[in-house]
């Protein structure tokens, strides 16, 4: 698939969704009336406790459907919909209101129960709907034409969410139970470097935050027999445990990353002052994002913390321009091998 039938699917699917708005607000006036039915011939004394539960429960689910919306639109670095969410905000705070002095047979509401009962069948139905039609649309993008487009470059793509867990936990960033999805790896050679990517999230702890990045390995021909870590310093990364802080003769550096080792010396032969120069290169110019380092064996591994999901197409914005972003996105990715110059012996000056 190129990228112009591609656009043409985007135009087709959005089309497709907005056409079926008018028929999802035809079905949302039926189960209303069917509710109104049961609410008329249904006793008065169950229907007071019963609309004071309903209340409650249709409060709870547009707070948590509002909840989650904002937080997908922060995850995913896109500006928060008020448009999308005023109408949910509105009902939620009128709630105390409608439900002091129930009356069955009170206009007010009578009309409230029609008007929930509707909004909230329209946005369920159109809510499933957008998702099938944009899955279909990311599958398309991710599939057909990305897949097309990596593999024309000889790096393998696969967009199902498999990922190499083994080298996530090996880079001694994350604990097992940390790593909770993976998408979007691709494998390749570059410079004759060997590397593997996977867009991964993690949490810490359950009820703590949810963030997205991207997990970066490749190898060098140097065998490490330390443990070496380096991190930004606005990194969320923790899991540096019994490991000496390093103080390096670089003031730049020093402001901007901290480096931990259980071998200063191994630490110091690592990060020559040519190897810190490429690392702040690739951190002001290519990754202005948190950064995390570990060399294990023969390999070094990367947590790029984006905080959001990558490599994702937007279906409101044209597939021309999604498609060009995606592809410097993966170009900003690629250039660690280059800039870091991993091709050759890294402890060198």
């Amino acid at each position: 698939m190129n990228i112009n039938e591609l656009e043409n699917l985007r135009l087709k699917i959005l089309k497709e969704i907005k056409d079926k708005k008018f028929f999802v607000i035809l079905a949302t006036f039926i189960i209303p009336i069917m509710l109104l039915w049961v609410f008329i011939h249904t006793p008065d004394d169950f229907m007071e406790h019963f609309f004071m539960y309903a209340y409650a429960w249709c409060g709870a689910i547009i707070f948590l459907s509002i909840v989650r919306d904002i937080q997908s639109d922060v995850e995913k670095g896109k500006s928060v919909s008020i448009k999308r969410n005023i109408f949910p905000f509105l009902v939620f705070i009128s709630m105390p209101y409608l439900t002091t002095n129930f009356e069955k047979h009170s206009i007010k509401h009578v009309l409230f129960f029609m008007f929930v009962a509707m909004t909230t069948a329209y946005f369920v139905i159109m809510k499933h709907i957008k998702e099938e039609k944009i899955n279909e649309y990311i599958k398309a993008f991710k599939g057909k034409y990305l897949k097309t487009y990596f593999e024309k470059l000889d790096y393998k793509y696969e967009f199902r969410g498999f990922f190499e867990l083994n080298h996530i936990l090996s880079s001694g960033f994350f604990r097992p139970n940390e790593v909770t999805g993976g998408k979007d790896t691709i494998y390749g050679k570059i410079d004759g470097v060997e590397f593997g990517l996977f867009d991964i999230d993690f949490h810490k702890k359950v009820s703590d935050y949810l963030t997205y990045g991207v997990f970066f390995y490749a190898e060098f021909n140097k065998n490490i027999n330390s443990t070496t870590f380096i991190k930004s310093k606005d990194s969320k990364i923790k899991n540096i445990r019994n490991l000496q802080k390093i103080i390096m003769d670089n003031t730049e550096f020093n402001n901007i990353f901290d480096i931990y080792s259980n071998d200063i010396q191994n630490a110091m032969y690592i990060f020559s002052p040519a190897f810190m120069k490429r690392i702040l290169e690739l951190k002001k110019w290519h990754l202005d994002c948190p950064i995390n380092m570990s060399f294990v064996g023969n390999k070094i591994y990367i947590f790029i913390d984006t905080g959001r999901d990558n490599f994702e197409p937007d279906i409101n914005t044209n597939a021309t321009i999604t498609a060009k972003a995606i592809k410097v996105e993966f170009s900003h990715f690629l250039s660690i091998v280059k800039t870091l110059n991993l091709n050759t012996r890294i402890w060198k000056i």
